[in-house]
């Protein structure tokens, strides 16, 4: 196993083991093979979901370099309308969140034939529904737990980002998980939960 040493914030970089570059090689051949085999379908998307301040940016991105799938951040796909009401501490509604699950599913069409990881708050069974109806792939949802302090301290470091720390409540009152989510305690190092979420995969590291 890896050791665990970068914090959730990303600020510390993991010191470089001997085996890192093979470890790198190995698990991006085997990811291709569950990427092709995973759910008996071509498509298929692996969505990192969770309240805002969960780490699903962090955690997709670290993960799509491991694997080698692409990545797709939903923050990304917000309509300025979106953002500016969110900035003004109102949540969204599902009237607001239809247009920016089709623009994500426009995206994911592109690479149609590849897996694919999303960063996407996913809160509830209406989204979820929009975004397999839209994408028409085979969808594995990925829960990262974190506590409510701990998402309203990360969200209030948070600069430039247009979710403010006043929406965190908001976001665990919308929360109506899958019952057949992953779940995975997202206040563990980013290393130990990428750990968590490979061998879930079926993606043992390699030393």
């Amino acid at each position: 196993m890896v050791p665990s040493s970068i914090e959730p914030s990303f600020n510390v970089p993991r010191a470089r083991g001997p085996c890192d570059d093979w470890r790198r090689r190995f698990i991006r051949i085997v990811s291709r093979g569950i990427g092709r085999a995973w759910g008996g379908r071509i498509a298929h998307l692996l969505v990192i979901m969770g309240v805002c301040g969960s780490g699903k940016t962090t955690i997709a991105a670290a993960l799509s370099k491991r694997l080698g799938w692409p990545f797709l951040d939903a923050d990304d796909f917000h309509r300025p309308e979106n953002i500016k009401k969110m900035a003004a501490g109102e949540p969204l509604d599902n009237a607001d969140r239809l247009e920016w699950i089709r623009a994500i599913a426009a995206a994911a069409t592109t690479q149609s034939e590849q897996a694919m990881i999303l960063a996407c708050s996913a809160l509830n069974p209406e989204v979820r529904d929009w975004l397999q109806q839209e994408t028409g792939r085979n969808i594995r949802y990925c829960l990262l737990q974190v506590s409510e302090d701990v998402a309203q301290a990360r969200v209030g470091q948070r600069a430039e980002h247009f979710m403010p720390a006043s929406l965190v409540r908001s976001q665990f009152d919308a929360l109506d998980p899958p019952a057949d989510a992953w779940l995975v305690d997202a206040s563990q190092p980013v290393e130990t939960t990428l750990n968590d979420i490979q061998t879930r995969l079926g993606l043992q590291t390699a030393c």
